[in-house]
């Protein structure tokens, strides 16, 4: 006689229908659809926006020279260094961020630079995580280097 998992019995029916439900919403067809991110340049630094929504953008920056954080006074971001160290320059002074190491910019901390510390030639790569303003951050940058409104939409739950 078949059983649910408390060992409660079940009819040949209900274990049948319990069975074919969970088949129905097995989806062994499923393929992610691998997605490259959408870049943006600025000089020399490349900025990947990876996905976005209104909880968290994910981006993934790639610094061959000075990155000046514009000003945010309502929201943090992430560093994680995945690349040669960079240095991280403030108001008041200055702090390195090795390869694996990770830090939180706070929003008060205006006029932010940070400079890779390797040769001319390597790069520091940078996982950049914070709350974006889908707008401004998000949609305007993109849709003025020509990406599609159906490319940005890609990245998750923008909202255009």
């Amino acid at each position: 006689m078949p059983s649910d998992m408390k060992g409660n019995s079940r009819s040949e029916n209900e274990w049948e229908k319990c069975i074919n439900t969970t088949l129905e919403q097995l989806r062994t067809d499923y393929q992610p659809r691998p997605f490259a991110g959408l870049l943006l340049q600025e000089g020399a630094n490349r900025y990947i926006k990876g996905c976005a929504g209104p909880y968290f953008a994910l981006e993934r920056w790639t610094l061959t020279q000075a990155h000046i954080e514009p000003e945010h006074p309502w929201r943090c971001l992430t560093l994680s260094n995945i690349g040669t160290s960079v240095r991280i320059e403030y108001q008041g002074g200055s702090e390195t961020l090795a390869c694996g190491e990770s830090c939180i910019i706070p929003a008060a901390l205006n006029g932010v630079r940070i400079l890779p510390t390797g040769q001319p030639e390597s790069a520091a790569s940078l996982i950049v995580c914070y709350v974006p303003d889908l707008e401004s951050d998000i949609v305007m940058p993109l849709r003025s280097l020509g990406h599609s409104d159906d490319d940005i939409r890609a990245l998750g739950e923008v909202g255009i």
